[in-house]
């Protein structure tokens, strides 16, 4: 259920990021009890810098932030680097199945790309898969009982950055 809920989620934040301020209120409403009905606690809240949603359920709780500056999460791992002057634009946090963060980037994905694979050497982590193609690079890798799988790909302001960190299993 998980899945599904921070799909919908994902969905309904990203539409209702774009409703005017007189509707936020109703537009929080209409998440919490549609997540209500699929037997989760959500608290959502618009702001003018994007949307956060906290949700708590059988699975823990799942934390949801978008938005085009957005703060580093507080739980992102310390020995995950991050790309120079990256801007957060996405991130959901759950606190028993790991956590994705997403980045947009001045810079082009083959620059980002190498400073990944080098900084990861560096801060220990094993990355033990890579695939180019085109515009999209992809890193796989381990450290302790961890695993991350980085994307990062061209798009028209330089590039986007996907970090998904979670225990290996």
């Amino acid at each position: 259920m998980t899945g599904r809920i921070v799909f919908v989620m994902a969905a309904t934040l990203m539409l209702a990021a774009a409703c005017e301020r007189s509707s936020e209120a109703a537009a929080e409403r209409m998440i919490e009890d549609a997540l209500k009905a699929e037997g989760a606690d959500a608290d959502v809240e618009f702001t003018a810098d994007g949307a956060t949603i906290s949700v708590q359920d059988e699975h823990g709780r799942t934390a949801v932030q978008a938005g085009q500056d957005l703060a580093l999460p507080e739980a992102f791992p310390k020995d995950m680097p991050v790309f120079p002057d990256a801007k957060v634009t996405y991130t959901v946090h759950n606190e028993t199945e790991g956590m994705a963060t997403t980045f947009s980037a001045g810079e082009a994905a083959e620059k980002v790309y190498a400073f990944y694979v080098e900084r990861l050497k560096q801060q220990g982590w094993s990355i033990d898969q890579e695939m180019k193609s085109g515009g999209l690079f992809i890193l796989h890798a381990t450290k302790d009982d961890r695993e991350t799988a980085i994307s990062i790909s061209s798009d028209d302001a330089g590039s986007t950055i996907q970090i998904v960190v979670q225990d290996e299993g």
